[in-house]
């Protein structure tokens, strides 16, 4: 390397170095203008991609889930048909099998005659109901009220979708926003790509997470697997996400690497609804090779009570759930119908009588 070499490399890295003391408020301002990119990183980024994670809360749809794995000890290939919706922290799903191959050699016994399974989860409660060959009705599975039965009804109610819909604005379980104010975030280059006629912006990063992330190990949350990679994003889509390649690890020693792909249709009234993801995932157990093709996707807002067992024609959780609560409610049952009674006896004893003992 000349002189000059030395020299522009020297300026090259003490620009990045700067430019990412800005992105966290610890530089000068002048590191804003050593690169631009920094500067819309730092200052327009956060609040878009806060826009994009707020218009992806209320939503329904219809999409087609196709996955492939391979493993030492299996390969499987699964295809599912999807309707979905979405309102804040309340998730419904059902879902249709049209291709099962590999997996265990005979069917789980509570899966056989099933036709449909949904699941969902409001802020009460959440369920898991299956529809048969025999009876052709739902059936209920399992109701969850809270703690670990609520949080698998959530997890099956995301699931096939929601892991790869969110790809667009968030990692692990962390909006872009939150990603990038993270102690553990550490920047190491952002630079300007042209792609398909779009200016897009990379982000090469490092992450650390903090103790407690890892001590608690949030399975809605798992950015305590994140160690780092390269973001694409598309900064006059709200920076949405159109290609990641991350780097995980479950310590001690369970790494794997995923590339994320997610390609947008045509903006309905300002808002690109997702077309498709494509994820090929490398990790110590195998590969896989999943894909969700979105048939529909709409921004709109959806009852309340699609989240609830009354929309599939099934009775709500009652008092009879609980035991103790229902004893006492049968107990005030009876004692309303002994006054009642008493209270019928006494109106009917004659006014007029009178007592003919002295």
């Amino acid at each position: 390397m000349n002189g000059l070499g030395f020299r522009a490399y020297v300026e090259t890295e003490v620009a990045v170095l700067l430019a990412v003391c800005a992105l966290f408020g610890a530089g000068h301002s002048e590191a804003a203008d050593a690169n631009p990119v920094v500067d819309r990183l730092r200052n327009e980024a956060p609040e878009a991609w806060r826009t994009l994670t707020k218009s992806h809360t209320h939503v329904a749809g219809a999409a087609v889930f196709r996955g492939n794995s391979i493993s030492p000890v299996s390969t499987t290939a699964s295809e599912r048909s999807l309707e979905f919706l979405l309102k804040g922290e309340a998730s419904r799903i059902i879902s249709q099998r049209v291709k099962e191959t590999g997996g265990p050699v005979e069917e789980p016994e509570h899966l056989k005659g099933v036709l449909k399974t949904a699941a969902a989860v409001n802020p009460q409660y959440g369920f898991l109901i299956t529809y048969r060959e025999e009876p052709k009705a739902w059936v209920i599975q399992g109701i969850g009220k809270d703690g670990r039965a609520k949080d698998t009804c959530r997890v099956k109610s995301q699931q096939d979708w929601f892991p790869y819909a969110k790809a667009s604005w968030s990692v692990g379980g962390a909006s872009f926003d939150e990603l990038v104010l993270h102690p553990g975030f550490t920047l190491v280059s952002a630079k300007e790509v042209d792609r398909e006629a779009r200016n897009l912006v990379q982000v090469e990063f490092t992450f650390t997470p903090s103790q407690s992330e890892l001590e608690k190990r949030d399975i809605f949350r798992q950015i305590w697997t994140l160690r780092g990679g390269t973001l694409m994003f598309w900064p006059e889509e709200h920076w949405a996400l159109v290609e990641s390649k991350l780097n995980f690890l479950v310590p001690p020693d369970k790494e794997s690497k995923t590339i994320t792909k997610v390609e947008y249709a045509d903006p309905i009234e300002g808002r690109r609804p997702l077309k498709s993801v494509h994820r090929l995932t490398d990790a110590h157990w195998g590969t896989a090779d999943e894909s969700i093709v979105f048939e529909k996707y709409e921004f709109r807002d959806v009852q309340d009570r699609e989240f609830t067992l009354s929309a599939f024609g099934l009775p709500e959780p009652g008092v009879e759930d609980n035991p103790r609560m229902f004893f006492w409610v049968v107990v005030s049952v009876v004692f309303a119908a002994l006054i009642l009674v008493i209270v019928a006896l006494r109106l009917r004893r004659p006014t007029g009588a009178r007592s003919i003992m002295p």
